[in-house]
């Protein structure tokens, strides 16, 4: 699905079991991996906290998605790629625009 694209209502979504992505796990749930580019520039390293390596946080980092997320680096680049450190990356930011929480019928 190209961005700024949607599926047709009367349509099926792709299916993306099969891919580096998304992949059924040994108890029969499904994996699901969210990824995107990152340009690690000094701007980068400036505006986030990073540990090189070494998960900072099991709370923030949790093992299953880090475990997951190598599994998907090794899909897309191969064996190699279990070599490379995975870099974990936080920033605080705060959002002072107001949530609206409940139905739609309620909100509107």
């Amino acid at each position: 699905l190209k961005p700024g694209k949607s599926i047709p209502m009367d349509s099926h979504p792709p299916n993306l079991r099969g891919t580096p992505y998304v992949w059924r796990r040994e108890d029969g749930t499904h994996a699901l991996v969210q990824t995107w580019p990152t340009t690690l520039n000094e701007q980068f390293r400036k505006t986030f906290d990073i540990s090189d390596g070494k998960n900072p946080d099991p709370e923030k980092f949790q093992p299953q998605a880090v475990s997951e997320f190598q599994t998907a680096i090794g899909r897309l680049f191969g064996p190699a790629a279990a070599g490379c450190p995975i870099f974990f990356c936080h920033k605080k930011t705060e959002n002072k625009s107001p949530a609206v929480v409940g139905t739609s019928e309620e909100v509107l």
